[in-house]
């Protein structure tokens, strides 16, 4: 499954869902992760088709508070198995029916909530099998439209091998196809014959030579590699990104 979500929306319908669906009513009597995977599965095609329901209008503090406790609320003690976003589509019209006639009546009465839910957006590529060499290629790329704050962390992970000792200038890029100019970039080595897999995170913003990305514009994210000694390496790559509040 991938879904990129619209607005924190998406992770409080999860989180209400799953508690209900994992521990509501239940003893927990397992520590093995995997025990509890067809539950967490079913909750995320709920909370991507609670989302998409929703819409890119971030929830305000009431809303907020009332999507985690009706989701919650309504998974109690039922047994869902879908991982078909669409087979929730009434029960999350149904949901936030409630939730926004609850915030309507708290407006009405002079009640006005504060914002409590930012909208965020995050996205991710993954590359296929490449092989770096002193011109620099692309090894993946992430494309997605800010919507809040323009703060971007994003994620690097290669898998890497070459037949001699290869050093290579590892970077992230932005714009479509484009090995250049780096916004981000560390000199990486690897060892003949051996299996190397570097990974990193890192703040745009908070670099030497800060990068706030354009809300509302699409942000193209690639990982470049070059290198810089040595023959050839072969990589398989993936970058992400995700916008954050602060």
């Amino acid at each position: 499954m991938s879904y990129t979500p619209l607005t924190n929306t998406f992770f409080y319908a999860m989180g209400g869902a799953l508690a209900a669906q994992g521990a509501a009513g239940r003893p927990i009597t397992s520590s093995d992760e995997a025990t509890y995977a067809r539950q967490a599965n079913a909750v995320f095609a709920f909370a991507e088709q609670f989302d998409t329901e929703w819409g890119a209008s971030a929830p305000d503090l009431l809303e907020t508070i009332g999507i985690q406790a009706a989701c919650l609320a309504y998974w109690r003690d039922r047994d869902d198995a879908s991982t078909v976003p669409t087979h929730y589509a009434q029960a999350c019209a149904d949901i936030i029916a409630l939730i926004r006639e609850g915030d309507a009546v708290a407006i009405a009465g002079g009640a006005v909530p504060p914002s409590g839910g930012e909208a965020l957006a995050s996205a991710w590529g993954s590359g296929t099998s490449t092989t770096f060499d002193s011109a620099g290629e692309i090894g993946a790329t992430a494309t997605g439209t800010p919507q809040s704050t323009g703060l971007i962390r994003a994620w690097v992970h290669l898998t890497c091998s070459a037949d001699s000792d290869t050093s290579f200038d590892l970077s992230i890029t932005q714009g479509a196809d484009a090995l250049s100019p780096q916004l981000f970039s560390v000199l990486m080595s690897i060892i003949a014959g051996s299996v190397f897999y570097p990974s990193f995170v890192v703040d745009l913003d908070r670099l030497g030579t800060p990068f706030i990305a354009p809300v509302g514009e699409p942000l193209i994210l690639n990982l470049v590699g070059k290198t810089t000694g040595g023959t050839a390496t072969e990589i398989l790559g993936t970058i992400a990104w995700q916008e954050r509040s602060e």
